[in-house]
């Protein structure tokens, strides 16, 4: 509820403003309230949707307040671009991110070069984060915190060429193979069928999680940001 000169109107969440959306995980709806009781007491610039004075009805809109020179603010940004936003909400799926009105994703694969489990590992709701701009649609900015910082991968497959014997940590197993940390930023992939002779070779019989084996290196695909490697127990 919002009141504005003694006058009492509806703003519906989904009419929020992305600076206010309470964007959290999943359908928390403990955490969502949370989220919403701490605009209590603030002032907030909306839109009337709808005024009825027989109903006494009175709908508001934060999302249409901020149209107000949108498309200007837009004109402005340009896929490269680095910006500075505030966050407002951290999901599985990534960061919600507030560039001067404008809502922007910061999608979990561009959060960092490293594995990223925990979006909320990295950022907190309320933070000032930098980003490059990677995509522009029609009402959201695409984010990639991790284009900013330097890709170890690069630096750490230098060390490596074709031939080289490598030792590694088996981190997954699958029925097509298993892959291999051989460096703190490089994972490798030992597929099924450099793993011995015979087409029923069962990675899980010959693997387990995080054991260490020695490898050789069989291709590397800077590219694609690939490494093959293949194994042999004789």
């Amino acid at each position: 509820m919002v009141e504005y000169e003694g006058i009492r109107g509806f703003l519906p969440v989904s009419q929020l403003s992305a600076e206010h959306y309470p964007r959290v995980g999943g359908s928390d709806k403990d955490e969502i309230l949370q989220r919403l009781n701490g605009l209590v007491g603030k002032s907030i610039r909306v839109r009337i949707l709808d005024a009825d004075r027989k109903t006494n009805k009175l709908i508001l809109s934060g999302k249409e307040a901020i149209k107000d020179g949108l498309a200007e603010r837009f004109s402005k940004l340009a896929v490269g671009d680095v910006v500075k936003g505030v966050v407002t909400g951290v999901v599985d799926f990534g960061i919600f991110v507030n560039v001067d009105g404008i809502e922007g994703l910061v999608h979990i694969s561009e959060i960092s070069w490293e594995r990223v489990n925990n979006p909320a590992d990295y950022v907190k709701v309320g933070e000032t984060v930098e980003a490059k701009i990677i995509a522009i649609d029609k009402d959201r900015l695409s984010l990639s915190m991790k284009q900013l910082q330097e890709d170890p991968w690069l630096s750490e497959i230098a060390n490596f060429k074709k031939g080289d014997k490598v030792e590694g940590t088996i981190t997954r197993i699958t029925p097509f193979g298993a892959f291999v940390q051989i460096s703190p930023a490089v994972e490798a992939l030992v597929h099924v069928s450099e793993l011995g002779e015979g087409s029923d070779v069962d990675p899980e019989k010959i693997f387990t999680l995080n054991e260490r084996k020695e490898f050789k290196v069989l291709d590397i695909d800077k590219e694609g940001r690939k490494i093959s490697l293949s194994f042999s127990e004789k």
